[in-house]
């Protein structure tokens, strides 16, 4: 059982009504070990961080959202004490971008680095690189890495590639091929092309893989 806020955003999240993503869960059950680090980029509210907080060392868990961090901070408080969250976005420079709102507003998952809709509202969140983020974070070895930022991998998975490989463990990542802009989308390509992937998902615009 966890305690959970009871806010839209939460609400909204299957896992607290049902099973949720069953894939996702299995994945972070599988590979997620007590003396390893677990990091969760785009942690929304915190379905998958409560799944891995008790089988992990740590957990890291970055959302630059403001109202979903919010309801990220209450529901990891209330059911763990190893989960440290980082206000911050995920990307391919250190420094600072324009944020996104999702289609039906701040909290809703789907806030996005990639500006697709020009009426939309956004936010300048700071940024950091996944190097910066494992140095500044003091980040140990990791059993997993989730990545889920509404088309920012399309940022983050060419300029990262080489280290997600250093890193050793398996990446979960959610792909939104109709985000990523078409420039981008060969690039993104080309990384996924150097790892052996697993697909969990395959939706054709929206599949969820598992890289190694």
């Amino acid at each position: 059982m966890v305690t959970v806020v009871d806010d839209p955003q939460t609400a909204a999240c299957s896992y607290w009504q049902g099973p949720g993503e069953t894939s996702t869960r299995e994945v972070i059950e599988r590979f997620c070990r007590p003396d390893l680090d677990y990091v969760d980029l785009g942690a929304w509210v915190g379905m998958t961080v409560l799944w891995a907080a008790p089988l992990s060392r740590q957990v890291i868990a970055v959302e630059p959202d403001q109202s979903a961090r919010a309801s990220l901070m209450v529901n990891a408080s209330a059911n763990a004490d190893n989960v440290t969250v980082v206000p911050l976005a995920v990307s391919d420079q250190t420094g600072s971008a324009r944020l996104e709102q999702g289609t039906c507003g701040w909290g809703d998952s789907m806030s996005s680095l990639i500006c697709r809709r020009g009426a939309a509202e956004t936010v300048e969140v700071d940024t950091i690189t996944l190097p910066d983020l494992w140095e500044q974070g003091h980040i140990g070895e990791c059993s997993l890495v989730k990545i889920d930022i509404e088309g920012g991998e399309g940022l983050v998975l060419p300029a990262a590639c080489e280290f997600l490989h250093d890193l050793g463990c398996p990446v979960h990542l959610s792909l939104h091929w109709n985000w990523i802009p078409a420039d981008r989308r060969a690039a993104v390509q080309a990384a996924l092309d150097t790892f052996t992937m697993e697909t969990l998902d395959g939706s054709p615009m929206l599949p969820t893989v598992l890289l190694s």
